[in-house]
């Protein structure tokens, strides 16, 4: 499908897409954010499109999983505050989190993987991309095994997402 045919469709659907997302939810920026999502997201797919279904179908397919994930994170990061506010983490300061020790005994670029996953919250996809070739799979591998280095010494994640490690900006 070409660029055209994009946005032709764009065009045509825009208002259908943010008509959407304000009947899920009231704020303009979450809005304005989910429907730029759906745009990246059909730009991404438009290639597996195919036709195998009429285009209002794909279109709102992306939009309902779009919404969804939305709604996943808003709530775990909802639930991740609320636990972090009920009992906050205490650190000495001359003793290293448990965290911090575990993350020192994976590979550099294993400890920026698992940082990007899950303090940035990266998907699988956009760290593939970020890794320069990279292939996807071999992505979720390298995140399996971080975070299965993780599970073994029981530590907890939520003490990393705290803010152990420096934190960087999505897009730079």
């Amino acid at each position: 499908m070409s660029d055209d045919q994009l946005t032709r469709i764009l065009f045509e659907y825009r208002p259908k897409i943010r008509g959407f997302f304000a009947r899920r939810t009231s704020n303009d920026q979450d809005i304005e954010d989910l429907c730029s999502e759906v745009v990246v997201a059909m730009a991404d797919g438009i290639s597996r499109f195919g036709h195998r279904s009429s285009t209002s179908t794909w279109v709102y397919a992306i939009c309902r999983n779009v919404y969804s994930h939305h709604v996943y994170y808003r709530t775990r990061d909802r639930k991740i505050a609320e636990e972090i506010i009920a009992d906050p983490p205490v650190a000495r300061p001359d003793t290293p989190s448990p965290v911090s020790r575990l993350l020192s005994r994976l590979s550099q670029d294993d400890q920026e993987l698992y940082r990007l996953y899950y303090v940035e919250g990266y998907s699988v996809r956009e760290l593939a991309v970020m890794l320069n070739g990279r292939r996807v799979r071999s992505s979720i591998c390298s995140l399996s095994c971080a975070r299965g280095f993780g599970n073994c010494w029981g530590e907890s994640t939520a003490v990393f997402t705290m803010g152990s490690v420096p934190q960087i900006k999505r897009g730079s």
